[in-house]
């Protein structure tokens, strides 16, 4: 395990699974359709799409549970600082939390996926 640090509003400091990291990726940039009557207009073309990133990892910690929830919840740009230094601004966009049976630490043991969208 390696951990990672969140910081902003909440700040939340996590072990994450190195073999379970997609690492940074970017798509080439295709065309957004938006709602009939949205009041949102998108016209780029050319470039990449932000990166994206899924990671995995297991907490033995109740409040990181709840640190990283707050951070989905308040749908926030956090500053994340993974294991080699580099600081990025991340939202994360998604988060799946399942407990795992650990007697040594009944019902506070979760494994999480997470993906991460860099700013």
């Amino acid at each position: 395990m390696a951990k990672w640090q969140m910081v902003g509003a909440t700040s939340v400091t996590f072990d994450y699974n190195p073999k379970r990291d997609s690492g940074w990726n970017y798509g080439p940039l295709s065309s957004k359709h938006q709602p009939i009557a949205s009041n949102v207009t998108l016209v780029q073309e050319g470039g990449f799409e932000s990166g994206d990133r899924q990671v995995e990892g297991i907490t033995k910690s109740a409040s990181v549970k709840t640190g990283l929830e707050a951070i989905l919840t308040a749908r926030s740009v956090v500053t994340l600082t993974d294991h080699n230094g580099v600081a990025s601004s991340v939202k994360i966009m998604s988060l799946v939390f399942e407990e795992i049976l650990d007697a040594s630490n009944l019902g506070a043991t979760f494994g999480y996926r997470m993906t991460l969208m860099k700013r």
